[in-house]
């Protein structure tokens, strides 16, 4: 990785460590070019990698360490429609017809405006520096979107009277909600995944501890600049590399640029006698970067949902993309 005046490169380089995980594979299969600028007139080839490893990950631990329990959300979903139908041929024709648009523009109107606000929560929670911004101008963006949706059906019930109606319409409001909340709570871990969600924690405990007698009981390694340099990614993935490079701040202090400069890295921001600066802006400054050349020109940055998408894979070495 180059920096230049905040803008990032990648290239492809010999003699690094193997990859070895079908998420790295598909990685570094998807970069078509031996140099690529993370910018947006590049937005194509870096939304392909993304998705790339974003497949990858999903074969990968879907149905073996996690669940989307699709099924379940199935059953739950045609019990609620049929529900719905059932309450409806008991309206009045007139009613019902009012109903039947009101629902329909309920759903098709909110199904669009939700999964954008969602991916701009997302955005704004897990983007860092001008990528979040960009997420929380998408969701101020979305103010009036809700307001139509609301006024519109609310307008064409106003000129009903039939109070069956309302109640069919506020259960059908109420299960289109519970059913949104519980398609993504029943997502869950495998006995498996949460085996290595656990280990994945304690990683992130152990980098991000300051306590150093803590530690010691649990015989930690040296702490020198190759071990900096080999979990740095990680702390990066994890959103603990100020307080993994405070642990080494010392040892990389001492010694000196030549020896603590990272090998997969070449920039301006690099100092050993303030490594601080150099992991703040390198976490920052990449996941805002990517998530910026992802997306195409004159279309919102909050949507992807995170820069820097955290080390999923556990495949050892660069699962965050």
């Amino acid at each position: 990785i180059s920096d230049d005046d905040d803008e990032f490169t990648i290239e492809r380089r010999d003699g690094g460590r193997s990859l070895t995980s079908p998420s790295q594979l598909a990685l570094a299969g998807s970069l078509t070019r031996d140099k690529l600028v993370l910018e947006q007139t590049n937005h194509r080839t870096v939304s392909a990698m993304r998705a790339a490893l974003s497949t990858a990950l999903a074969k990968q631990f879907e149905g073996s360490h996690f669940l989307r329990n699709l099924v379940w959300f199935a059953r739950g979903a045609v019990i609620s429609v049929v529900g719905l139908l059932v309450s409806a041929w008991f309206l009045p024709l007139e009613a019902a017809s009012m109903g039947l648009f009101s629902v329909v523009w309920i759903g098709g109107w909110w199904s669009i405006v939700i999964f954008a606000a969602w991916g701009a929560v997302k955005g704004l929670f897990g983007n860092r520096g001008i990528a979040r911004v960009g997420s929380l101008f998408q969701l101020i963006f979305l103010i009036p979107f809700m307001g139509a949706g609301i006024a519109a059906p609310g307008f064409i019930l106003f000129s009903t009277t039939s109070p069956l109606l309302y109640a069919v319409l506020a259960t059908a409001a109420l299960l289109g909600v519970m059913n949104i909340v519980f398609y993504h709570l029943l997502w869950a871990p495998t006995p498996l995944g949460r085996k290595l969600l656990d280990a994945v924690e304690g990683f992130r405990l152990y980098m991000t501890t300051a306590e150093e007698e803590r530690l010691k009981v649990l015989h930690p390694p040296e702490k020198t600049p190759e071990l900096f340099e080999l979990y740095l990614p990680y702390a990066l993935a994890l959103d603990c590399e100020n307080e993994w490079n405070a642990k080494f701040a010392t040892v990389l202090a001492a010694a000196g640029v030549a020896a603590a400069a990272p090998s997969w890295y070449s920039g301006s921001h690099w100092d050993s006698r303030n490594t601080g600066g150099f992991t703040n802006s390198l976490g920052s400054g990449l996941a805002s970067t990517i998530s910026s050349a992802a997306t195409a020109p004159g279309s919102s940055s909050g949507s992807g949902g995170g820069g820097s998408s955290g080390g999923g894979g556990g495949g050892g070495g660069g699962g965050g993309w």
